[in-house]
């Protein structure tokens, strides 16, 4: 795997973990599932 993949999969985690994190803090509706 080259590092623009492993850069992607890397934001993606980011952007998983930063949603995670604002359903925790009730700042979004957890209406997603």
């Amino acid at each position: 795997m080259n590092l623009e993949g492993l850069e992607m999969i890397a934001v993606l985690i980011v952007i998983v973990l930063f949603v995670k994190l604002l359903e925790q803090f009730g700042l979004i509706e957890a209406g997603l599932e």
